[in-house]
């Protein structure tokens, strides 16, 4: 027997305290899918990154007295004319030259409620008075994903693919023979080295930090671009995982003669090793390709079901050359007043030409 949406209560929480019980609701593992709809991402987020002038807007369900659904969503209106309005998921929205793009963030729904939820979700975001709805790297297959059909509003759609390998079905004969090849050559070219490759011990993790900025920042400011971790927001964020939730951390690294080389920064829960960032000395083992080798020994050595490589490209990603499957993802922005959007593009490209620092 189905479950009548009518025995369904809807409360809107406009206070991030109050979320304490929906967040927990669903904090078992079997709960939520990835790290990054958890109390310690979103936590950590919300601490660095929240600001006054928005709107928290979380919808959580009942039946009965046990949460059943949970949808933290905030309002970003912007100050000056034409007041834009925007719906995000808590963990996206950030400032773009800030931002630690927050990924697989969904609505939490338990286990067969799906049928009764999804439409109700649907009435509410589409009573909703927001100009744009903007979710960037969800999963095809995401509850949210399956809502949005059901949403009013012009879609401007970017698909991607998440990629990922089940740790202890993979093997170096399943890569293309080219990758297997520099694999093989990178591996014979440090035998002429003092080399260590290990995963950082936790103690050592938050030292390691300054490197592997320093190796990230080279690569991209010799592209003529900032980087990431030209962002104290950014830097801030990460710092404080790192002191606060260690174990949702991992480092892997290839040191030559006692100093790193290459280093892969992972976020970490029950499953999985998240592949987020990396760096590696650019300047004296350029020929080496001693990331695609970190690679390959952090599958190796990982002890997790999965490693996942996070979203990439549908075409000519790196991420492919490791025979991962590759699942869909998609990133949306879902327009609803889109005289506003014009206006508000023309006054920043008029600010921009006029108005240049």
């Amino acid at each position: 027997m189905g479950i009548e949406p009518q025995n369904i209560q809807e409360v809107i929480v406009s206070s991030y305290e109050q979320l304490e019980s929906a967040f927990l609701a669903f904090d078992k593992a079997e709960e939520r899918r990835t790290l990054f709809e958890s109390r310690t991402w979103l936590n950590t987020w919300y601490k660095h990154y929240w600001q006054q002038n928005w709107q928290l807007h979380c919808i959580v369900y009942y039946h009965g007295n046990v949460i059943v659904g949970f949808a933290p969503f905030y309002i970003h209106k912007e100050g000056a004319f034409p007041y834009v309005s925007t719906l995000y998921f808590i963990g996206q929205g950030e400032p773009e030259s800030t931002e630690v793009s927050s990924e697989y963030l969904d609505v939490q729904i338990k286990k067969g409620y799906e049928k009764a939820l999804y439409p109700q979700l649907a009435l509410h975001l589409n009573n909703l008075s927001v100009d744009l709805f903007i979710t960037k790297a969800i999963l095809g297959n995401s509850h949210i994903a399956k809502v949005l059909p059901l949403l009013r509003g012009d879609v401007n759609q970017r698909d991607n693919y998440r990629y990922a390998v089940e740790c202890k079905k993979w093997s170096l004969q399943s890569v293309s023979k080219n990758t297997r090849s520099r694999i093989k050559r990178t591996q014979n070219q440090l035998q002429q080295f003092t080399v260590d490759i290990r995963w950082l011990a936790k103690e050592d993790i938050y030292s390691m930090w300054p490197t592997l900025a320093a190796f990230h920042q080279t690569r991209w400011l010799n592209k003529g671009n900032l980087g990431a971790f030209s962002s104290p927001e950014f830097n801030s964020f990460h710092l404080s995982l790192i002191k606060e939730h260690v174990n949702n951390i991992a480092i892997s690294a290839i040191f030559i003669d006692n100093k790193p080389i290459a280093i892969n920064y992972y976020l970490v829960d029950d499953s999985t090793f998240y592949f987020y960032q990396s760096g590696w000395d650019q300047k004296n083992y350029e020929k080496l390709s001693p990331g695609l080798y970190l690679h390959y020994w952090s599958i190796e050595h990982c002890h997790a079901t999965t490693y996942d490589f996070m979203m990439g490209g549908v075409k000519d990603s790196y991420k492919s050359k490791f025979s991962c499957e590759k699942l869909p993802m998609l990133s949306v922005s879902l327009i609803r007043n889109k005289k506003k959007l014009v206006i508000h593009k023309i006054i920043q490209l008029i600010k921009r030409k006029f108005f240049k620092r």
